[in-house]
Parts: C-alpha cells; sequence; structure tokens
C-alpha cells in the first residue's frame, strides 16, 4: 500500500473520469465547507426528525451540485486543470471565512481587486500559508498529476450525461419532501448562499468582472448644478475639514453606548463633539460605504451602477464655487473624488507622519 502510494505521487495515480468527478466534489463540500456546515447547524431552532432528514439531505444535495459542474469539465476534458485550480482557490475562501468570519460575494471580490499592497501585507501570515499548501496547493498538485482513464467522446458524453441526469434526478427527490424547507432558509438565511465554497468565489468574480469591469461607460448625470454659497457678514474664507475614517461598530464606542471599556477616552474628554447617533454606513466595506456615503442616493437605493452614473456631494460642492481637495491615505477615493483635485499620500515617506508605515 505505502509503495502504492509512492508510485502514485511520483507517476500520478489512474483513474475513472467519475470517480475522479466524485471525489473531488466531496472533498470540497466538505473539508472546505466548514463555515457553511457551522452556519447551517446554527440557525436550526429544531432537530426533530424532519429537521434532521433536512439536514442531511444538505451534504447530498451540495455534492450533486458540483458533481455536475465537475461532471460539464469533464465532458470537455479539462476536469484536472479546473481542479488544479479550484483547489488553490478554494483554501484561500475557506482560510478568510475561517478566521475573519466574512461572506465572499461580488463586493467581496471587488474588495479584492481594489486592494492595494500594504493591506495585502496585513494579511499574510503563517495560517494562511499553511492553508494554501496544504489544503490549496498539495491537493492541486496531486489531482493535476492523476491520469484520468482515456474514453471516446461518445463513450464520455454517455457516463458523463448519465451522471448529470443522475444529479438532476436526486435533486429532484430531494426537492418533493423539503422544498419549501430549502426555499424558506435560503430565503431568510441568504448568508447561506455566500458560504458555499467554491461557488461563492467564482459566481462572485463573475459578477464582479460582467457588471464592473466589462460595462459599457455610463453618461454623467449631473445634480446640483444650481447650488450657490450663502453669503455671510464675516468675509474671512471658511476652512472646513471633513475626515472619513474607517467603519466600525457604533456599539465598540464608549462615546455613544455604554461599553466595559473606555475606548474613546481622549474623545470623551472633549465638551465640542457632537455625536451623531441615527446615522450608519451603507457597508462594511471601503468599497461600497465611501461611494454611497457622498452619493445622492440612500442605503437601499444605492449601487455601484447608480453611483458612476451620477454626480455626488462632492461635485454640488464643487458647482457652488468651493475649492475642494482630497488627500487619501487609502487605496483610492473609489471614484469619489475624481473630477477635483485630489492626492493619494499612501506611499510617502514624510518620517513626521509615515514612520509606522501609515501615513496620517
Amino acid at each position: 500500500m505505502i509503495d502504492r502510494i509512492k508510485n502514485c505521487l511520483r507517476n500520478g495515480c489512474t483513474a475513472r473520469p467519475v470517480i475522479f468527478t466524485l471525489t473531488v466534489s466531496v472533498i470540497l463540500a466538505s473539508l472546505y465547507n466548514v463555515p457553511f456546515w457551522k452556519e447551517l447547524l446554527d440557525i436550526q431552532t429544531h432537530f426533530a426528525t424532519r429537521e434532521v432528514l433536512f439536514l442531511l439531505s444538505f451534504p447530498v444535495f451540495i455534492i450533486c451540485v458540483l458533481t455536475t459542474l465537475f461532471s460539464i469539465f469533464s465532458i470537455l476534458r479539462v476536469q484536472r486543470y479546473v481542479a488544479a485550480f479550484i483547489f488553490p482557490v478554494a483554501a484561500g475562501g475557506l482560510y478568510f471565512m475561517q478566521t475573519y468570519h466574512i461572506l465572499i460575494d461580488h463586493t467581496m471580490i471587488e474588495n479584492v481587486f481594489q486592494t492595494d499592497t500594504k493591506e495585502v501585507r496585513d494579511l499574510i501570515s503563517i495560517s494562511l500559508f499553511a492553508y494554501l499548501v496544504f489544503l490549496g496547493f498539495i491537493p492541486s498538485f496531486i489531482f493535476f498529476r492523476m491520469k484520468i482513464k482515456p474514453l471516446s467522446f461518445i463513450k464520455t458524453l454517455l457516463v458523463h450525461g448519465g451522471v448529470i441526469l443522475s444529479c438532476l434526478v436526486i435533486v429532484g427527490l430531494i426537492a418533493i419532501p423539503f422544498y419549501r424547507d430549502y426555499a424558506s432558509t435560503f430565503r431568510n438565511h441568504r448568508q447561506l448562499l455566500y458560504l458555499i465554497n467554491p461557488t461563492n468565489s467564482i459566481s462572485g468574480v463573475w459578477r464582479y468582472v460582467s457588471k464592473d469591469l466589462l460595462k459599457s461607460p455610463k453618461k454623467m448625470v449631473a445634480i446640483g448644478t444650481d447650488a450657490k454659497q450663502t453669503q455671510t457678514q464675516n468675509r474671512k474664507p471658511n476652512l472646513i475639514i471633513m475626515m472619513v475614517g474607517e467603519a466600525a461598530r457604533a456599539q465598540s464606542f464608549s462615546l455613544l453606548h455604554e461599553h466595559a471599556h473606555d475606548t474613546n477616552p481622549l474623545m470623551e474628554k472633549r465638551a465640542d463633539i457632537i455625536p451623531l447617533t441615527n446615522l450608519s454606513s451603507c457597508g462594511t466595506s471601503t468599497a461600497v460605504s465611501v461611494p454611497c456615503m457622498f452619493s445622492p442616493f440612500t442605503r437601499d437605493q444605492y449601487s455601484k451602477s447608480k453611483f458612476d452614473g451620477s454626480e455626488n456631494v462632492v461635485d454640488v460642492l464643487k458647482h457652488a464655487g468651493l475649492n475642494l481637495y482630497w488627500k487619501d491615505n487609502n487605496s483610492s477615493c473609489k471614484g469619489v473624488c475624481e473630477r477635483i483635485s485630489n492626492d493619494n499620500v499612501l506611499h510617502a515617506k514624510n518620517p513626521n507622519f509615515c514612520s509606522s508605515g501609515d501615513c496620517f
């Protein structure tokens, strides 16, 4: 047995096409979807016979979905290449979902595409390296080295077509008693869709590329072109500085709520700070919260496509004749400051403000 394993690693194992597809699907559905299974168990409130059977049907459902996808790749004879690509992607997705308790959707993919080298360095760790090596590159290497027993195209089509049909029949048999349970679960707990690994990353990339990167530019809608400054008796020009910080939980601010620790000790000593408690961010990521904050849309109305096709508050201030300047120490202003003077100090070398690696 040991000699066989060594020979398999050295020269590559030989597997039947269906066995290869099922093995990849079962491994991905089990080991790489721990956050999904944990969340699915956490949302259950009853564990009667029906609920237990419903939970037991989920692994079968996920395996059937993955097997169907890999059967299509098998018909195209690219299953080894797809597996070699999928395992590192799934390993990375698993790490970030496990470590940071995040959901992976097109917004998270947008954050990945828009991040900078400093933010990437902050995320690199030994744990990430271990996930990528042991759950990503090693399985990728093993499955890529596997030799698939050759079949004629007609036989390949018949075999994998039969597998796809069998999976559809199984999914149909699951849907007969549990359709309402599945519909209710995914409707009330949409986060589950963004925990299914690796389809969450793949669908997120597809949506981001198709809706954002490949979209045709929209005609810009001007707003507030009639904005004017109000004349005041004070002839001295006013200088207003607005600082946009990171999104954070309001409950973590002792300035706003009772907290076990004084999280804002210096701010609490000042009498000129006015907290606005009835405001909330549009999102927890910079790519969403900053554009939405300056857009003319509410949180429910906002979308990236709407923002890209409309001027924002900064443009209105410019129409009013204000002299504006945006200084950024993040990856970018996310499109807010494109039509005014701006500067990014992220890579500045000023020792007075950049000694810790961040420029303030």
